[in-house]
């Protein structure tokens, strides 16, 4: 499951209230870039990638295979059984905010339509990203159960 969050700018004021900041209207606008692709930096590697919020990168896949019995043996024994074996990817991509800085000709943050310098408020982000940890699972339950006769001669 994904869940795509509208982030927007605001400022706290006392008694609890919030102001709307910079043409930011809470609840209609967002800062999350609205095609759910965000680019991080590999802290492993230095390198640049790209994940996807809505898509595989923010997926988590599981598959799970049981085996069920329940054998009545002499004597009035019971033997029962589960087995489960899984095997999970999970995967996690999370978008946290951290704040806004005034970005200057220097900082060099460009238009990705054209090219052009940007200069003004940029958001900073902090990029949670978990590339499908895989994980296997083998879970067993055995039982071996005796049937009693009670004094009215009833099993119980």
């Amino acid at each position: 499951m994904v869940f795509l969050t509208n982030y927007a700018v605001f400022r706290y004021k006392e008694g609890g209230k919030v102001e709307e900041y910079n043409d930011f209207r809470i609840g209609r606008d967002s800062y999350i870039v609205n095609d759910g692709i965000m680019n991080f930096k590999d802290i492993m590697t230095g390198e640049t990638k790209f994940a996807d919020m809505g898509g595989s990168d923010a997926a988590s896949t599981s598959h799970t295979f049981d085996i069920l019995g329940n054998y009545d043996l002499a004597n009035d024994w019971k033997f029962k059984f589960s087995t489960r074996f899984r095997y999970a990817k999970a995967s996690q991509l999370i978008a946290i905010p951290l704040g806004v800085f005034q970005d200057t000709a220097g900082d060099n943050f460009t238009y990705k339509s054209n090219g052009n310098a940007y200069v003004g408020n940029v958001n900073s982000m902090l990029g949670l990203y978990t590339d499908g940890v895989p994980t296997k699972t083998a879970l067993s339950d055995l039982k071996s159960l005796k049937m009693w006769k009670n004094t009215n001669g009833d099993l119980v």
